[in-house]
């Protein structure tokens, strides 16, 4: 059973041996870039199965703040994976419908989670809706399309 939590200083060494798949760098950055990019708005957190951390994904807490399709106290959900060795197991799935009930206790303040993802990504999407989340439609462009779902 997959379990949430935030990352911690002795998670660390485990977490930097997070790898992704070559063809998913296009979506999200290698860890070591998430970790050493951190805005202070952002939490670590991590998808652990028994003892193993199987995943990883940031909150950002100015989310609204920073991106106008973001309405006022929604957090934003960034870099989300799974290491590419138990993909396909079902953790990203399991990881994401745990979320809703995770983020409720960690950010009660928080009226919703927005997360963007390459329209390309299929993988994702098909994560993410059957997980809660709901495709707004909405597009938003930087290098290429992202559509919003929260």
């Amino acid at each position: 059973m997959i379990s949430l939590k935030k990352m911690e200083s002795q998670d660390i060494e485990k977490v930097l041996q997070l790898k992704i798949k070559a063809e998913q760098t296009q979506y999200v950055g290698p860890i070591t870039t998430m970790l050493s990019t951190l805005e202070p708005s952002e939490e670590s957190h991590l998808l652990v199965q028994g003892d193993e951390i199987v995943g990883f994904f940031l909150i950002d807490q100015l989310y609204s703040h920073r991106y106008d399709f973001s309405g006022p106290g929604e957090i934003g959900l960034l870099g989300y994976f799974v290491d590419a060795s138990p993909q396909g197991q079902g953790f990203g799935k399991a990881g994401v419908k745990a979320l809703k009930a995770y983020l409720q206790i960690q950010y009660p303040q928080a009226s919703a989670v927005v997360v963007t993802v390459n329209c390309k990504n299929l993988g994702a999407i098909k994560t993410y809706l059957p997980g809660g989340f709901k495709d707004t439609g909405q597009l938003y462009t930087v290098t290429g399309q992202a559509r919003s779902i929260s």
